[in-house]
């Protein structure tokens, strides 16, 4: 019993010199599906025949891709937020009830974000919570 008491201090020495690592955490598991991507009405893909809002940044989040001819988005969830630019950290100045239509205006260049205006006013929809048509 005695000899056993030298390998225990020597182990407690190492545990405090090389504490134990953390468990391995497995990525989570991804259950959100991927918002729909449509092509913008009147052009054959899915970025369209327009531009980008600004050729400097062209492939940036805050890209527009579009039509020439404005289409339709229909709000698809309870409440959808207005944002000011295409990410979660703009301002939203107002927020749209389900089935309120707004005029379609392009989209991110990530797809996540469709550019739309309303009775004069511009902003940025989430996506996945809208219907092009």
């Amino acid at each position: 019993m005695c000899a056993a008491i030298p390998a225990i201090i020597a182990n407690v020495r190492a545990a405090r010199r090389f504490p134990p690592r953390p468990p391995h955490r497995q990525p989570r598991a991804q259950f959100r599906s991927r918002p729909q991507t449509h092509p913008a009405p009147g052009s054959g893909s899915s970025r369209g025949a327009g531009g980008s809002a600004s050729a400097g940044a062209r492939g940036s989040t805050g890209t527009v891709y579009g039509s020439s001819t404005p289409g339709t988005v229909v709000v698809n969830t309870a409440s959808l937020k207005l944002r000011s630019g295409p990410g979660a950290t703009y301002s939203s100045p107002r927020s749209y009830p389900q089935g309120t239509v707004l005029t379609y205006l392009g989209k991110s260049a990530n797809g996540l974000w469709v550019h739309v205006s309303r009775s004069g006013v511009t902003g940025w929809l989430l996506a996945q919570y809208v219907i092009v048509r």
